[in-house]
Order: C-alpha cells, then structure tokens, then sequence
C-alpha cells in the first residue's frame, strides 16, 4: 500500500511539474514551428507475437482508468519505434513529428502493456518523466503517459488535443507502431 500512495505523489508531482510549465504555453508554443522534429529516433523494437497479453494490472500499480482496458487477446507482431524529446511540443506536434496520420502510430492497449512489460528498462526511469503512447478507444485519439517511480509503474490518460506543451528538458520518450513507409 505504501508504493501505490508513492506512486500516487508521484503522478501528481509530475502533473504539478507539467501544469507550472503550462503558464508559459503561448510563449512555448511560438517556439514549436509548423514542420519540425520534435524527436530524435533511438530505435525499432519489436513486440513478439503473443497467445496472452498481460492484463494491465499486474504491469502497473494504483489506479488503471476504464479508457485503458487492456484485452488479453492473442496478438501478433508489433514493429515499434522508439524516440526521445529534443524539442518542446504538444501531443499533436510530438507525435505529428512522426506522422501526419496519428491512427497509424497507434498501439493497442494489450501492445501498450506487452511492450511496457518486456521493454520496461527503456521506459524514461527519472522521476517526473515519462514515455508516452497514442492509442484509439471509442474512436478518440488518447495519449497514455507511463511514469516509473519508486520502481512501479503507472499510468495516466489524456486526450491527444490537450495542448500542453511539454518541455524538451526531461528528455521524455515517445513509442509508436512504426509508421509504413
């Protein structure tokens, strides 16, 4: 119980982080221009094919939001592409910065889970950064953001508009279905 309340502190210093550097967002968005990269690419991964996923449960600690369901199903191979923030951008410049088709670049949450569980010493390990994943429930376009703390992880889900611009400075990562070129 006392590394979920951990975790807790946690995912809401790291929102408290993000919101105080919101107060600056127009200031930080004139610095985004139309076409840029946000991104340096780090590398492809590929998730192996699986008869069961791991239920997001016993991959993450505290609380998993209904949005974030992970099924269980089998899956198949999933090619993936791992970057890292050079630049400050919203969702939609981080992850536009890939492809201009963000349903392309999107992970299912079985695969989210699957790749969190077998690629987690990839995942961003400093407290207050994360690694984020696009993926569709219900035909919107959410952004997972994965934090580790204390060595749990856990989760957080915002819709891709949100429009908060995140600093470069945490170096935080992005992991997308490599997009078909």
């Amino acid at each position: 119980m006392k590394n979920v309340a951990y975790l807790l502190v946690a995912i809401a210093l790291l929102i408290w982080q993000h919101l105080v550097a919101a107060a600056g967002v127009e200031a930080d968005k004139s610095k985004v221009s139309e076409g840029s990269t946000h991104l340096t690419f780090i590398g492809s991964l590929s998730l192996a094919e699986t008869k069961n996923a791991p239920a997001a449960a016993s991959v993450f600690v505290g609380y998993v939001p209904a949005v974030f369901t992970s099924d269980k199903s089998a899956s198949l191979v999933a090619n993936t592409s791992l970057y890292e923030m050079k630049k400050d951008g919203t969702f939609t410049d981080l992850f536009g910065s890939v492809s201009s088709d963000w349903r392309s670049l999107t992970l299912t949450p079985s695969e989210i889970v699957r790749w969190c569980k077998e690629y987690r010493n990839l995942l961003r390990q400093e407290d207050g950064q994360s690694t984020f994943f696009v993926y569709e429930h219900e035909g919107k376009l959410l952004v997972v953001t994965v934090v580790v703390f204390d060595g749990k992880l856990g989760l957080v889900v915002h819709p891709l508009e949100n429009g908060h611009v995140w600093n470069a400075g945490g170096q935080d990562r992005l992991v997308v279905r490599q997009p078909k070129r």
